[in-house]
């Protein structure tokens, strides 16, 4: 027996080790499963949170995709549309509806709206109009406005039947200080709560529907800012056009002024030139013509006499043929046959520088017609043969010009009714510049010609003088016509010629003076005026 006993004093103590043993373990695997229990939730909600964060990021993602979209939008319409779009199929609401704001009345009415496949309720939705006063106080509310089926709220709750939904969220669009550019209403009917986005404040798709609000405040503010910017581009555009268009019109009555100023001194000018050249052309042509008359009277008288004398002579030759010598010598000294002989021609040719003398007064006074009716019937051949008359000299050639041709090409005209001596004038105006045309190409192997044509066409008569001088340049042809103007050197004309000739011809005739020119092949003015002239 007591050899027995420390054995079983042994096996109890380890016994009593291996149940404390047991029971340790088991506090620890309480406490381990415990930390497992803990971890396992732990994994959960950061799994959860990691499928939010995916979610945001998702979103962001396509708030971001969305961003680029409206910044290429063009107009509101496409904004408001993309917005929609966007709450229905990336927010994941069942409805969604845009409200613009009439300023006058403060009354939000419908600009677009998805998810109403029920017709006749879209057709109430449509038409829908909400007093801004009846959602909100604050002019620019900066947190959306929930109503979810936990709202306590009637007064929210009470648009929920008029709207169409049973929990919804509204954000007001505002950009800045500008006023309220809309109102973003999503949210969803009680039958489709398991399949659609709930609405719960603070929540992720509530705050994606904040940054997509902000978003689309943005691209609308910006679309009317650009619009505003291209109106008031457009009206600036508009008053410097009117102003340009003033502007342009006072240059041209400046222009015009000038032109009638220039017109008017050239008038003056010329009409005072006319007026001199008048009283001076009558007072020569009256005091030569005395001088002619007179020699004409002479000649006459001289003549018989000399035919007299020569019948004296001669009878003394047949009386007294005998030879004389003092007579003899004188009459071999005077050459008395030569006298004879020359003499009668000696008158005629005096008789015939009288008679040119008379012919150019008579073209003088053609071309001054000072004494005549301003305006009568005339033959148009008159006037341009009394310019040619008197330019005859300038025809001839003096050692450093060639002689210059003229070629008439005169058809058969009816007598035209005209102012004379203007005409008259225009004629020498024209024929004078082709003249001094001519006259710069004097060592030119073309013989130097002046063409004169005339015709009768449909009750007008159109004179052509053409000549085959150097041209004008291409550069001055637009100012020929302009008062003043001249190519020549100073103090060989005041550039008045071919201006007052058109003045003549369009003013006074109602005609027309134009011209053709090409370097190297010459110049052709033609004038066309009408038989009659106006009353």
């Amino acid at each position: 027996m007591t050899s027995n006993m420390p054995l079983d004093k042994n096996r109890s103590t380890d016994v009593d080790s291996l149940l404390q043993e047991n029971s340790d373990l088991k506090r620890q695997n309480q406490k381990l499963a415990k930390q497992v229990t803990q971890l396992i939730k732990t994994e959960n909600r950061l799994f959860q949170f990691q499928s939010s964060l995916d979610r945001q990021l998702k979103t962001y993602q396509k708030l971001t995709d969305l961003g680029n979209a409206l910044n290429q939008a063009c107009d509101s319409d496409t904004v408001i549309d993309l917005a929609v779009e966007f709450a229905l199929y990336e927010l994941e609401f069942e409805r969604c509806i845009f409200f613009s704001l009439n300023a006058d009345t403060q009354q939000l009415y419908v600009r677009a709206f998805d998810g109403y496949y029920d017709e006749t309720f879209a057709k109430v939705i449509q038409t829908l109009t909400i007093p801004w006063a009846d959602l909100f106080n604050d002019a620019h509310p900066t947190t959306p406005l929930i109503c979810s089926a936990h709202s306590s709220d009637s007064h929210l709750k009470s648009w929920c039947s008029a709207l169409g939904m049973d929990e919804y969220a509204a954000m007001v669009l505002h950009h800045e200080t500008q006023s309220t550019l809309g109102l973003l209403v999503v949210g969803n009917t009680a039958e489709m709560w398991n399949y659609h986005t709930r609405v719960f404040a603070n929540s992720s798709a509530i705050t994606g529907l904040t940054n997509l609000s902000n978003q689309v405040s943005i691209a609308i503010s910006n679309i009317r800012s650009y619009a505003s910017q291209q109106k008031q581009t457009k009206e600036l555009e508009k008053i410097v056009q009117a102003r340009t268009q003033e502007i342009q019109q006072k240059n041209q009555f400046l222009k015009h002024t000038l032109r009638q100023l220039k017109n008017a001194q050239a008038q003056l000018i010329h009409n005072e030139k006319m007026l001199g050249l008048s009283q001076f052309v009558a007072g020569f042509a009256h005091e030569i013509n005395n001088s002619i008359n007179i020699i004409y009277a002479n000649i006459d008288v001289a003549s018989g006499y000399m035919y007299d004398l020569l019948a004296v002579i001669m009878s003394y030759q047949k009386q007294y043929p005998q030879d004389n010598h003092p007579i003899q010598r004188a009459v071999e000294d005077a050459d008395l046959d030569f006298l004879q002989a020359d003499l009668p021609k000696l008158f005629r040719s005096t008789l015939t520088g009288a008679e040119r003398i008379q012919n150019i007064m008579l073209s003088l006074k053609s071309f001054s017609r000072k004494n005549e009716a301003p305006r009568k019937r005339v033959n148009i051949h008159d006037g341009i043969d009394s310019a040619l008359m008197l330019l005859e000299h300038r025809l001839h050639s003096d050692g450093n010009y060639p002689n210059i041709e003229i070629v008439k090409h005169y058809g058969t005209l009816p007598a035209v009714e005209c102012y004379v001596a203007e005409l008259n004038q225009v004629f020498m105006h024209l024929l004078n510049n082709s003249i001094d045309a001519l006259q710069t190409q004097s060592e030119s192997a073309v013989i130097p010609r002046i063409t004169i044509a005339t015709e009768s066409q449909n009750n007008r008569v159109i004179i052509c003088i053409t000549d085959n001088g150097p041209g004008i340049p291409q550069e001055i042809q637009a100012q020929i016509f302009e008062p003043f103007f001249t190519t020549k050197d100073i103090g060989q004309g005041p550039g008045l010629g071919l201006p007052n000739s058109y003045q003549i011809i369009h003013n006074q005739h109602g005609g027309r003076l134009e011209f053709q020119s090409q370097i190297g092949l010459g110049t052709t003015f033609e004038i066309t005026i009408p038989l009659e002239l106006n009353p």
